[in-house]
This record gives C-alpha cells, sequence and structure tokens, in this order.
C-alpha cells in the first residue's frame, strides 16, 4: 500500500520470482507506477479534479521536454539517474529490460484503488474534492497552493497520515493529479501498451475499495479478501453512485440489496451493515 505499492509493483515488474512460484502481487493506491516506454496520459486523461472512479484514458502521448524530466526511473525505465542494486543488471544490460516488459502480462499482478484517494495539496492549480480532501478534526501539512475550507486545511494522505506526502513533482503529474486518477490510468496504459506490441489478449486486473487512503479499508475491501485469501463475499451496494456499478474488469458488479447501507468499522473486523443492524457479511482487517 501506498510507498509498499510503489516498491511491490516495480519489484513485479523486474522480478523473475512470479514466472516460476505462482506469485500474486497486489497492490493498492501507489503514488506513481513505472511507465514502459515514453507515453504518458494525454492532459484530457489528467484534469486537476477529481474524475471519479469510472474515469478512463484511451489517449496516450509523448510530453514535451527532456525524458529525464518525467521518465526518469523510478517513473519510467530511462536509466540515466542513480537507480540501486536490483535494477543495475538491466540498465547494463538491455535484453533483460525487454525480457521483463516480455513477461509482464504472464504475472499475476492485481490493483486496487480507493475512490476517494482523490487529493493532492501540495499541487498550484488542483481543485481538491470538498467531500474528500478536508476532513473534520484533521491538521494537515504542509500546504502551500490549497485555502482552508471551513477552517479545515487540505489532507492528501489521509486518514493514514496527516502529513502531505502526494507526489506533485513533473514525473508524478504527467500520470495524473490524484493516485485514484494514476491507477486509472495506468491499468489502462497497460492494456493500450501491450496492444500496441500484438498482444490484445492482455488486460489489468483491477478494482476499487470504498476509502480513501486508508490502509486498512484496502485490507478489509471485499475484493482483498477475494484476491488474497480466496473468500468471497456478499458485495456491497455501490457507495458512490447507486446500487450497480461496474467495479472491476470483467463484470464483477457491486451488489444491489435495495437496502440502505452504511460503513460501520470496529475493531480487526470491517462489517458492511444494512440500515436494520443485521450484518450482510464481516472481514478482516490484514
Amino acid at each position: 500500500f501506498s510507498a509498499g505499492c510503489q516498491m511491490a509493483s516495480r519489484w513485479a515488474f523486474f522480478s523473475s520470482a512470479e514466472n516460476s512460484a505462482g506469485i500474486q502481487v497486489v497492490v493498492s493506491d501507489c503514488g506513481s507506477y513505472l511507465y514502459l516506454n515514453s507515453l504518458r496520459p494525454t492532459p484530457e486523461c489528467t484534469v486537476t479534479r477529481n474524475s471519479g472512479p469510472d474515469h478512463k484514458c484511451d489517449s496516450f502521448g509523448q510530453p514535451d521536454g527532456n525524458q529525464s524530466l518525467y521518465n526518469q526511473y523510478k517513473y519510467g525505465l530511462y536509466f540515466t539517474g542513480p537507480t540501486n542494486s536490483y535494477v543495475d543488471p538491466f540498465v547494463i544490460n538491455s535484453s533483460l529490460t525487454i525480457a521483463a516488459i516480455d513477461a509482464f502480462p504472464s504475472k499475476n499482478v492485481r490493483f486496487l484503488f480507493g475512490k476517494a484517494d482523490v487529493c493532492m495539496c501540495g499541487a498550484a492549480g488542483m481543485e481538491n474534492d470538498p467531500d474528500y480532501c478536508f476532513p473534520t478534526g484533521t491538521d494537515c501539512s504542509p500546504n502551500f497552493f490549497q485555502s482552508a475550507l471551513n477552517g479545515v486545511r487540505c489532507c492528501d494522505t489521509y486518514s493514514d497520515f496527516t502529513d502531505n506526502v502526494g507526489d506533485y513533482s513533473l514525473g508524478g503529474m504527467v500520470q495524473g493529479s490524484n493516485r485514484l486518477q494514476r491507477g486509472l490510468n495506468y491499468v489502462h496504459y497497460l492494456q493500450y501498451f501491450y496492444a500496441a506490441r500484438g498482444d490484445t489478449s492482455y488486460n489489468a486486473t483491477w478494482g476499487i475499495f470504498d476509502g480513501g487512503h486508508d490502509s486498512a479499508a484496502s485490507w478489509s475491501s471485499p475484493l482483498f479478501t477475494e484476491w488474497v485469501f480466496g473468500i468471497k463475499v456478499a458485495k456491497p451496494p455501490c457507495p458512490w453512485k447507486g446500487e450497480d456499478s461496474n467495479i472491476t474488469r470483467g463484470g464483477e458488479d457491486c451488489e444491489s440489496s435495495g437496502l440502505p447501507m452504511s460503513r460501520a468499522r470496529v475493531p480487526n473486523l470491517g462489517t458492511w451493515l444494512p440500515s436494520g443492524g443485521t450484518p450482510m457479511y464481516s472481514v478482516w482487517d490484514a
């Protein structure tokens, strides 16, 4: 999750372990992603506001400027700056990088995004969502460009932290204006990238959980429980747009129960409760 998502998603690309060990990698709410060429989402895919969980991107191009400004590793495979001992063999031998690109579609890598992880308090011109980015009772910092809302300052890494650590660098912002948008752009980019190479069968596996930058909400979500533990739980109504909504590739729909739902959190247990109070399902927090 978060910084761990950045590390694990890049390890999943460079590592050959998944090829032989049947390893599944589930990553959630990365601050940035590793792009496999110099293309990035075009401006219509990186609007500086919450573009929602239904955001799609099918337009990619090369940004203006030197690749070292946006495509340097860790954001891309342009190896002219500092790397590390794990990546160094790929710097020295480009055939290893090509082999890693070829192997990635066969790896079991899954992406999970918080529908409310849409804030970026350090970015100039960002229209931070008043419903998600100014949580009552918090005091997040730093804030460079965002005015307070009803005396509450902008938070972009809540509820895990009150330190604003969203990546507003050029390398991050050309991927999207917030973590949800960046994640959705990336899974669509992967499909675009591999289709251009002739692999039209590849589809990234991804889903949405009901939360912001919240590791507990991610780990206690129905999709995480199903993917990691193999426990299929009843899906709640889609909390962000009414009853029925496609929340993952492949048509795994939210459950349409006809009951108004609310999220009730108790220690070590995540439970969805109808308004009458009877649990529909329970899942463990990690």
